[in-house]
């Protein structure tokens, strides 16, 4: 499973130029879903030091979706 996610953010990150998360605001967020995908198979696979901060999908990359 971590190993497609990784082959479809090549995909993505190959072919878009805001993928990576951002959180600015104080909330982290991305315009896809890969790297909170990471983050909860990294918990399952490492529970001694679990990340329990999401990431959310789309929260400031509304705008670019304009473009």
């Amino acid at each position: 499973m971590r190993d497609c996610n990784r082959g479809d953010f090549a995909l993505v990150r190959d072919n878009y130029f805001d993928v990576n998360p951002v959180s600015k605001t104080g909330t982290r967020s991305c315009m896809i879903p890969c790297h909170e995908l990471e983050r909860v198979i990294g918990n399952e696979l490492h529970p001694e030091s679990r990340d329990d901060v999401p990431i959310y999908l789309g929260v400031e990359a509304l705008g670019w979706l304009w473009l």
